[in-house]
């Protein structure tokens, strides 16, 4: 039989030796620290914040390449991501199944309500445009009239927005 390791004496649980690594189990006591201290929302923010700026990473590639529609929907996927976790972190509900307007939509009401003042009415303005921008690159690909240099534009103002608002 293999012997085996107690991980957590108050419910004596117990894996074959080796199984879990002294690595796993820091992460796991980090985790813990985070939660009980109140920082996991912070480490969640900042994966988010990493992946939505990833996100912004592979659109950039992508406009390089000439590919702007694919670029504008992505950049915009990256906005959307970022406006649902502001609406979260607000504490403000939106209406459907959420959506770049959705979003915007919510997070006006919650400006003039003054329970948010990070996404300013000139911010929601061009939320509007580059929302109407990503859907004319999703829906109509063929038909989208955006240069890539214009797409690159609008990731640097997507990534600029995400900088005044995290």
């Amino acid at each position: 039989m293999a012997s085996a390791k107690t991980i957590n004496r108050s419910n004596r649980v117990q894996v074959p030796e080796g199984w879990v690594s002294d690595e796993l189990i820091g992460i796991f006591r980090t985790g813990t620290s985070l939660l009980r201290s109140g920082h996991l929302r912070s480490l969640v923010d900042g994966i988010r914040a990493e992946t939505v700026a990833q996100c912004l990473d592979q659109a950039e590639a992508l406009v390089r390449s000439g590919y702007a529609a694919a670029a504008m929907v992505l950049a915009g996927g990256a906005l959307e991501t970022h406006l649902r976790s502001l609406c979260v972190r607000f504490g403000v509900s939106w209406q459907g199944n959420g959506s770049i307007a959705s979003y915007k939509q919510t997070l006006d009401q919650a400006r003039n309500q003054g329970a948010q003042s990070k996404v300013s009415s000139s911010d929601s303005s061009q939320i509007e445009s580059w929302g109407k921008d990503r859907n004319d690159a999703a829906h109509s690909p063929s038909a989208f009239t955006k240069t890539a240099p214009e797409v690159g534009h609008v990731i640097e103002g997507v990534r600029q927005f995400l900088g005044r608002t995290q």
